[in-house]
């Protein structure tokens, strides 16, 4: 083992030059990145190039010296961002011995050094879960703590008419149509950063003071400046404007294939204007010109919430995360895991429920950032709004804030325990007071345009729609889903299956492997959808009703209860029976 000291100018060459001739650099792995972290009092760089027959390995590191009760204490772990073991030359896929033989040494290291523990967040675009998938349950010394799902732009796909991202929401179109009639861009690199890296520093730190964010979430101003010294090109700040006033703005980093949307922070004006809609679009056209392949924005800050929506809205790939921990003193670290106020990775062994996620995705051992619970409205007050805030009351950092209703004879009264306040032209009130998640509270037996209509208005407003999943719903990892989505008690959505914005999956439904269900869909309580089945946007699949493998049902169409569909259904059609006929067509307003 060799190992790269970050304050050495011949090392910092030799570990920038070996990233350079990795299949696949990131720049998560360089020296700049490592060394702008560490320069603003984050620990020691060092870079450990690790060999194991034919195969070489790169692993970034920061040394960290930190008082618990009284006595110091030493470990090592990868930066803020994602990292893991590069690998640089060998076999591809490197074998199970291999990567065992490499654990171990990295083992003995952190014991010769005096560290308590070595902890690795692992790159969810290289698939290192996968490469380390059986290590765990060989040995004691290893822990590998799985983190939940991001996301990745692909970049070869690009959408010339709109542009924007190929297979972006509709509802991200709109706030990207929005934030281009009344934003201007700027898009700085290199020397031109200085003010825009004020900019976006201003945003950020009164972002995070409007949440209460902990400590851990703040950078110094010596950090912004080390890493736009050190990194160079590979840095850009994105920020949309409003009559010369900075509303929001991003940090992207990029290498050779992958981009990353590493910081972000938008103020009230961006978030109505949909500003970080633009932002990232504009992210990502820049990381495409450079010849990236993705573009990661990473995930939200706990599963299903708000910004995991928002990132998961750009059609993107999914991806999974997770850290390890290589144990060097087992009775120091079982310590450490007992006491408060200790660093990451301590305090996350044994994490509170609804524990919180580092921003991009990365699994936080911190408190929440939201100084309380998230605030939630819904709109209509029916009997699908019961179910909603019956689900939503097993997250205990969520709170119905109340419902907004057209019809005034019901001002006043409750729902469920939650009161209804109004109409919808409350909803900017509550907006501007902080309630920026809602839910659509409105059924639909038939005709689901008065949900989507609904929708519509609520993201136009500027709210993020918040998913309602019963505990006892199944989702398959590799499933994907949109916006405003619930899933009620025993509804089972199965592998690669996707699903659309303001979907209803009621009591017991089943969608199969590969279907694909549009937005504001409904399927009602026992129906079941084969493999591979196609729903159209607006459309109603009756209780009980069956759907063979392979279908396709238009857009618009109803299928009544207990149906039997074997035959493709055209848009608009009304079909019922077993096997279902045609038996009108639908006209909505």
């Amino acid at each position: 083992m060799l190992v790269l000291y970050g304050h050495n100018p011949e090392d910092i060459h030799t570990w920038d030059d070996l990233v350079d001739r990795a299949p696949t650099p990131d720049v998560y792995y360089r020296p700049g990145y490592v060394r702008a972290y560490a320069l603003s009092g984050h620990g020691r760089p060092v870079a450990l190039l690790i060999r194991a027959g034919e195969t070489q390995a790169l692993l970034p590191l920061l040394v960290r010296e930190f008082a618990v009760n009284g006595e110091i204490v030493r470990d090592a772990v990868t930066p803020y961002g994602y990292g893991g073991l590069l690998p640089l030359a060998g076999t591809q896929p490197v074998a199970h011995e291999t990567v065992h033989d490499m654990l171990f040494q990295l083992r003995d290291w952190a014991r010769a050094s005096g560290l308590v523990a070595c902890t690795l967040r692992l790159h969810p675009l290289l698939n290192q879960d996968e490469l380390w998938a059986d290590v765990e349950r060989s040995e004691d010394w290893i822990r590998i703590f799985p983190r939940g799902e991001t996301t990745a732009i692909r970049l070869g796909s690009w959408d010339a008419a709109r542009r924007a991202v190929a297979g972006i929401s509709k509802g991200r179109l709109y706030d990207l149509k929005k934030a281009r009639s009344c934003l201007q861009l700027r898009i700085a690199q290199g020397q031109e950063l200085a003010e825009d890296l004020e900019f976006f520093q201003q945003l950020y730190a009164e972002a995070m003071k409007r949440v209460n964010a902990d400590e851990f979430f703040f950078f110094s101003p010596a950090y912004y400046d080390h890493l736009a010294e050190e990194l160079g090109e590979r840095l850009v700040v994105i920020t949309a404007m409003s009559h010369d006033r900075p509303v929001s703005s991003a940090i992207f980093l990029a290498d050779r294939e992958f981009a990353h949307y590493h910081l972000a922070a938008s103020n009230d004006e961006g978030r109505r204007c949909g500003a970080a809609t633009l932002v990232v679009n504009t992210g990502a056209e820049w990381a495409r010109q450079r010849g990236c392949s993705l573009l990661h924005l990473g995930g939200g800050l706990t599963a299903d919430d708000s910004l995991w929506a928002f990132k998961h809205s750009f059609g993107g790939t999914p991806f999974f995360y997770s850290y390890m921990s290589i144990v060097g003193n087992h009775e120091q670290y079982e310590y450490l895991t007992s006491q408060s106020g200790v660093p990451w990775p301590y305090v996350d062994v044994h994490p509170p429920a609804g524990g919180a996620a580092e921003p991009g995705g990365r699994r936080s051992i911190r408190p929440s950032v939201h100084a309380g619970k998230k605030k939630v409205v819904g709109i209509g007050a029916g009997g699908h709004a019961k179910v909603i805030i019956d689900i939503l009351s097993y997250s205990p950092d969520i709170e119905v804030v109340g419902l907004v209703e057209l019809a005034t004879r019901l001002f006043g009264e409750t729902v469920a325990g939650s009161l209804i306040l109004g109409d919808d032209q409350l909803l900017p009130e509550l907006l501007a007071k902080g309630v920026g998640l809602a839910f659509i509270g409105i059924g639909g037996v038939s005709n689901n345009v008065p949900r989507a209509k609904s929708f519509e208005l609520a993201l136009s407003l500027g709210f993020d729609m918040i998913n309602a999943i019963h505990p006892q719903a199944v989702l398959a990892k590799s499933a994907r889903l949109g916006r405003g989505v619930c899933m009620m008690a025993g509804a089972v959505v199965n592998p690669a299956a996707e699903i659309g914005d303001n979907v209803i999956l009621n009591t017991h439904c089943t969608v199969e492997h590969d279907c694909k269900i549009g937005d504001h869909v409904h399927i009602a309580p026992g129906a079941t959808l084969s493999g591979a089945v196609q729903v159209g946007r607006l459309s109603h699949i009756g209780t009980g009703a069956s759907v063979r493998q392979g279908i396709r049902i238009g857009e618009s169409a109803i299928v009544g209860v207990g149906s039997v569909v074997v035959d493709d259904v055209p848009d608009n059609a009304v079909v019922v029976g077993s096997p279902a006929r045609a038996l009108k067509m639908a006209s909505y307003k």
